[in-house]
C-alpha cells in the first residue's frame, strides 16, 4: 500500500511538472524568451526573458506562496504599478496584455511552479554577475583608484569564456599568453590594492 501511494505521489509529481511545462511552452513562449539569452540577443526581444522575469521576482519577493500570487494576479490583471522590473525595461516593452480568457487561474498555478523551479538560469545569472561588475568598473573609470576595483581582474575571465570564438580570432599562443597575463595582473592588483587602500 505504501509503495502504491508513494508510486502515485512520484507520478503525479511528474505530471504536474509535465504539465506545468507544456502550458509555459504552450502560453508564454510566443512572447517570453524560455531558453538562456546571450547577451546580443537582449536587445531584439519582444518582451523580457522567462530568466529575467523570474529574475526580479525573486529579487521583489522571498515568499513562494507571493511570488505565485503576484505571477497569477500579474497576467490577469497586470498594471504598471505591480510590475517588478526596472522603468526602463516597462518603457521599452510596455506593459504586457491581460492573459483573461487565454490562461485560467489553474492553468497559471503550474505555469508559476515551473517558472519559479527551473528559471532563472545559471548561464543567465553568471550574465547577470559579469554585466554588474562591469558597471562597476564604468562608474569608476574617472577614479584614479581603478586598480583597487574588485571587477577589474575579471575582465580576462570574460575574454576567456568567449575567447573560441571567431570573430576574436585568438590563437593558441596568445591565449597561452593571456593566461600568463591574467595571473601576473591578479598578483600585482593584489599587491598594489593592500598599498592604495591607506590613501582612499
Amino acid at each position: 500500500m505504501k509503495k502504491t501511494l508513494l508510486f502515485f505521489v512520484a507520478t503525479t509529481a511528474v505530471t504536474l511538472a509535465s504539465t506545468g511545462a507544456e502550458l509555459l511552452e504552450k502560453k508564454c513562449a510566443s512572447c517570453h524568451m524560455l531558453e538562456a539569452p546571450e547577451f546580443h540577443q537582449i536587445p531584439t526581444l519582444k518582451a523580457p526573458a522567462m530568466d529575467a522575469v523570474v529574475f526580479h521576482i525573486n529579487l521583489a519577493m522571498q515568499n513562494d506562496k507571493e511570488k505565485k500570487d503576484f505571477i497569477v494576479d500579474y497576467v490577469l490583471s497586470p498594471d504598471t504599478s505591480k510590475s517588478v522590473c526596472e522603468s526602463n525595461k516597462v518603457s521599452q516593452f510596455g506593459v504586457m496584455p491581460s492573459q483573461k480568457g487565454d490562461v485560467t487561474k489553474e492553468e497559471l498555478a503550474l505555469i508559476a511552479t515551473e517558472m519559479l523551479e527551473q528559471y532563472p538560469h545559471k548561464s543567465f545569472k553568471t550574465m547577470i554577475k559579469e554585466m554588474q561588475k562591469n558597471d562597476k568598473i564604468n562608474a569608476l573609470k574617472g577614479s584614479p583608484f581603478l586598480v583597487n576595483s574588485e571587477g577589474l581582474p575579471h575582465m580576462t575571465k570574460l575574454l576567456i569564456q568567449n575567447w573560441d570564438k571567431a570573430k576574436l580570432g585568438l590563437t593558441s599562443e596568445q591565449k597561452e599568453k593571456l593566461l600568463l597575463v591574467r595571473k601576473e595582473t591578479l598578483s600585482a592588483v593584489k599587491k598594489i590594492k593592500q598599498q592604495l587602500k591607506p590613501l582612499e
